[in-house]
């Protein structure tokens, strides 16, 4: 648990010496929210086999992939009003 801890520690630190920092990946969800030195941030969901589902910024854009059981990409849509289907 300790090792753990300071691993994550310097993981943080690494990270925040790129401006880049990764505050929270939820496992069950598949989920990382990015938070960034400029006060902006960005939002990801991944499904069980790792596609992503949905990406999100702090300036509302945002898009939406739907995948059928095999990993091949259904559809797509975004804040600009784009859609498709594949």
């Amino acid at each position: 648990m300790v090792v753990s801890f300071i691993i994550v520690i310097f993981v943080v630190l690494l990270l925040t010496k790129t401006k880049k920092l990764i505050i929270m990946k939820n496992e069950p969800t598949k989920e990382t929210i990015n938070n960034f030195s400029d006060g902006t941030w960005s939002k990801n969901t991944f499904d069980n086999n790792g596609n992503l589902l949905s990406y999100e910024t702090s300036d509302g854009y945002w898009s939406k992939n739907t995948f059928d059981n095999n990993g091949n990409l259904l559809s797509y849509e975004n804040s600009n009003g784009i859609k498709e289907n594949y």
